[in-house]
């Protein structure tokens, strides 16, 4: 899973190409990840995490 994207070339790490507009406007709370059936990047939500 991919959170915080800063480069295009992070997408290398799971085998995808990252375009300049999946970078820009990232919601808090989501990251990116593939499909491993299809190879398709998907947009998952992340759950927000207390520490106590």
């Amino acid at each position: 899973m991919l959170l915080a994207l800063q480069s295009v070339m992070e997408g290398d790490i799971l085998g995808v190409r990252l375009t300049q507009a999946q970078l820009r406007n990232r919601r808090p709370g989501r990251g990116l990840t593939v499909d491993p059936r299809t190879g398709e990047l998907i947009s998952v939500q992340i759950p927000q995490t207390a520490l106590d």
